[in-house]
């Protein structure tokens, strides 16, 4: 990894307030730093949400984080590479792109598989998912 930080995008389970399993294994390697927007659409698949940077892409709300060393990325990649209740379906692929606030290059986790217009979160917002059948958490 380059001697420059580099940056991560939460916008599902992985949210601070989700307490998703692994972030336990993240204390201490990640450094937040606030809310941001990510182009792109997030779908709703039940345990988890979907992003999917295809056009037209609107603001999905996350959560940014610097990160000084390789280690939370070896650990995401494995994490993200399948569903973990489910080895048969899809995971997520890790992708760079450009947010569109703050004005930063961050990885972000892009769903592999399938989604269908009817399971779009149309809040664009995964903690409070509405408008798409889904109950508010």
């Amino acid at each position: 990894m380059s001697s420059e930080p580099q940056y991560i995008a939460f916008y599902g389970t992985l949210l601070q307030d989700q307490h998703a399993d692994i972030r336990e294994h993240l204390e201490g390697k990640l450094i937040a730093h606030g809310k941001c927007l990510i182009p792109g659409n997030i779908y709703d698949m039940g345990r988890y949400p979907a992003l999917k940077l295809s056009e037209p892409r609107k603001n999905v709300h996350g959560e940014l984080y610097r990160i000084d060393d390789e280690s939370p990325l070896v650990l995401l990649d494995a994490y993200e590479a399948h569903d973990n209740y489910d080895p048969s379906l899809p995971g997520f692929t890790r992708r760079l792109v450009e947010l569109n606030f703050p004005q930063q290059t961050a990885w972000v986790y892009e769903y592999d598989g399938p989604v269908n217009s009817n399971q779009l979160i149309t809040s664009e917002d995964w903690a409070h998912r509405q408008g798409n059948g889904s109950s508010l958490s």
